[in-house]
């Protein structure tokens, strides 16, 4: 810390200077936080109009499931691969746990209630305002202002 570097939770445990570590930090995990809300939200939408797209046409019923199958896996990899990177920049738990957990069955929505209310903790702990889609634009900005402008640096 006498080199004027942080590591650690709040940086991603990389180590860079404080003000624009946590910038940095920051900005990837509203980047991150925003794709895991909408990656639910596909994953929703698609579990909810399994059954109707797959029966809709009788003769295609097999390609549709399987594609179905195919967009399920793959929203759920990106949830995989989504939750390890914003549990990895917060510095919450095992990454490796929390993207094992998408993969499993009820436990992935409760694992992403946890993570989306750690992740919105964080947001506030560092001023930064959530909206609909997790962390907005102009609160990074914010953040971004009031961090590289401190006369503490």
């Amino acid at each position: 810390m006498a080199n004027g570097t942080v590591s650690g939770p709040a940086s991603g445990g990389a180590k860079s200077t404080g003000g624009l570590a946590l910038v940095e930090n920051a900005e990837a995990i509203a980047r991150l936080y925003r794709r895991l809300v909408l990656l639910v939200g596909v994953q929703l939408l698609f579990s909810f109009l399994r059954g109707p797209l797959v029966t809709a046409v009788p003769g295609v019923a097999v390609p549709m499931a399987v594609i179905m199958l195919l967009v399920l896996l793959g929203t759920a990899v990106a949830l995989a691969f989504t939750a390890y990177a914003l549990t990895e920049h917060m510095g919450t738990g095992t990454p490796l746990l929390w993207a094992i957990a998408m993969f499993l069955p009820c436990i992935n929505v409760i694992s992403l209630l946890v993570l989306s209310s750690k992740a919105q903790a964080w947001c506030k702990q560092h001023g930064v305002k959530v909206g609909l889609l997790g962390p907005t634009k102009e609160s990074i900005e914010e953040l971004r202002r009031r961090l590289l402008t401190s006369p503490f640096e």
